[in-house]
């Protein structure tokens, strides 16, 4: 098991970078983050980010809302493909979501 750093516990809100930099500090493997970052970045330079500060992404939200109503929720399971298309290689990333009853 590798410990990964979620940002929410933080109580501020960090660049990708930042927030990398900070894991490394504490010790940790991996942070819950970093899809936007890859997006952004283009594989090879998210890489080398992460290489950078030897963390890597442990975890993705999907980015689907089952919480209010049906149109929302569908709308999300379609945009989901475009959503995780910057994602890495697979196996390096485990897409994560809150689950409970839906309303």
């Amino acid at each position: 098991m590798k410990l990964s750093l979620h940002p929410v516990i933080l109580g501020e809100s960090l660049d990708f970078e930042q927030l990398l930099a900070l894991a490394s500090e504490l010790g940790y493997e991996g942070v819950d983050a970093g899809l936007d970052a890859a997006g952004r970045m283009g594989p090879d330079a998210f890489a080398q980010l992460c290489g950078k500060y030897n963390v890597y992404p442990s975890s993705w939200g999907m980015g689907v809302e089952w919480r209010k109503d049906e149109d929302t929720f569908r709308q999300g399971l379609e945009a989901l493909p475009r959503s995780t298309a910057p994602a890495p290689a697979p196996g390096s990333l485990r897409p994560s979501k809150a689950t409970g009853p839906r309303p």
